[in-house]
């Protein structure tokens, strides 16, 4: 299955929660196959899930690799 591959290089903000409920936060992203640098806002399940993925940058100044399978991102949406 083909995956989209980022390495996130910092976290810009504490979670915030949508009216979706999800809950995001906003880092700053590179595009690993392109070499791209963005800023996005990244979604995740529960308020846990993305304090835990902003605490790892309080631990380390390396970026975190997250995987997206492509058929979900096609779709328009994806969970950290």
């Amino acid at each position: 299955m083909a995956e989209i591959v980022y390495n996130v290089h910092r976290v810009f903000c504490d979670p915030f929660q949508c009216e979706s409920e999800d809950w995001w936060l906003t880092c700053r992203v590179e595009d690993v196959e392109s070499g791209e640098m963005f800023t996005d806002d990244i979604p995740f399940e529960d308020f846990d899930s993305a304090y835990k993925f902003k605490s790892m940058f309080n631990e380390s100044i390396e970026a975190v690799r997250i995987t997206i399978p492509y058929n979900s991102y096609q779709e328009g949406f994806y969970h950290a």
